[in-house]
C-alpha cells in the first residue's frame, strides 16, 4: 500500500546532498510514519543503496546527514521492524518511477 504520493524538505543542511538527502529524508519520513502510527513492520523500496547500507552500518557514515540517518535508524529499529527490498533504477518499476 502507498501511503504518501509525495515529500519535500525545506532544511538548508542537506542541500549539497542533492538526491542523496531526498532519498534519505523520505525514508525517514517513512520510519518516522511507521513509529507515530504503531505499526510494527513496513517496508521499503529503493533503488539507491545508501538507504539500507548507512541504516544497517554497511557503509560508513563519513558526513552529517547519514550520521543522522543511521542515528534515527537505531533509535526506532526495536519498534518497527523496516524490510529493506532493492529495486533496479528506471527500469519501469511503477512505484520507483512515482517516487523519481
Amino acid at each position: 500500500r502507498v501511503l504518501f504520493r509525495s515529500f519535500s524538505s525545506t532544511d538548508k543542511r542537506y542541500t549539497s546532498f542533492w538526491n542523496v538527502a531526498g532519498e534519505l529524508l523520505a525514508a525517514m519520513h517513512v520510519m518516522k510514519y511507521a513509529v507515530d502510527n504503531g505499526i510494527s513492520e513496513c517496508s521499503l523500496y529503493y533503488d539507491y543503496m545508501g538507504i539500507e547500507m548507512w541504516a544497517t552500518k554497511g557503509w560508513k557514515r563519513n558526513n552529517e546527514l547519514t550520521q543522522e540517518y543511521s542515528a534515527f535508524y537505531d533509535s526506532i529499529k526495536n519498534r518497527v521492524r523496516v524490510h529493506f527490498h532493492k529495486v533496479a533504477a528506471h527500469t519501469g518499476d511503477t512505484y520507483n518511477e512515482m517516487a523519481d
